[in-house]
């Protein structure tokens, strides 16, 4: 993974040390984070020590509109958790149904993408979705890892999802105790 700056005019991903962008001049200092975008290379350091809160011991909350509190997801599964809705037809259900938030007149897909965590690191792949998936306002290229981090915000077609690392201790209820 590499760190890139996505020109907020014309959307160019330019090199991280690039100060104006390459195909339309704009500047690009000071950008603020949501420009910011870590694609396929050699992941920074820094950006490893934001997403990495947690280790292993972390679950997503994923946060819906029209819902109080939030959706507890753990994303170690292997082969990722896919976010997307029912399909009443077949009886697909993917690991995070969201047809109960309008997922369908939102145009969320039934497999509309997929969160992965490699090397401790929750990473959000677009599905070749019909209506494609956003992170932070910058569509995803289909099929390609793109880094998690606290406080961003998925867009799956217009469907918007918050997300917020919690550790994994917190989305545990206590065990009961044996009062007998």
């Amino acid at each position: 993974m590499k760190l890139v700056k996505v020109c907020p005019k014309c959307k160019l991903h330019n090199d991280a040390q690039n100060l104006f962008c390459f195909q339309c001049g704009f500047s690009l200092r000071p950008l603020p984070k949501q420009h910011l975008l870590v694609v396929p290379g050699d992941p920074p350091p820094d950006l490893w020590r934001e997403t990495y809160a947690y280790g292993i011991d972390f679950r997503l909350c994923l946060g819906v509109p029209g819902r109080d509190d939030c959706l507890h997801v753990d994303p170690h599964k292997t082969g990722g958790i896919i976010l997307g809705r029912l399909d009443a037809r077949t009886g697909y259900l993917p690991e995070v149904d969201l047809a109960g938030f309008g997922a369908q007149e939102a145009g969320v897909s039934r497999q509309h993408a997929v969160i992965e965590v490699t090397e401790g690191i929750p990473r959000l792949i677009d599905l070749n979705s019909r209506n494609h998936t956003w992170l932070n306002e910058l569509r995803l290229a289909p099929h390609l890892p793109y880094i998690l981090r606290e406080g961003d915000t998925i867009r799956l077609g217009r469907l918007e999802v918050a997300v917020a690392f919690v550790p994994d201790e917190v989305t545990h209820n206590p065990p009961e105790s044996n009062h007998d």
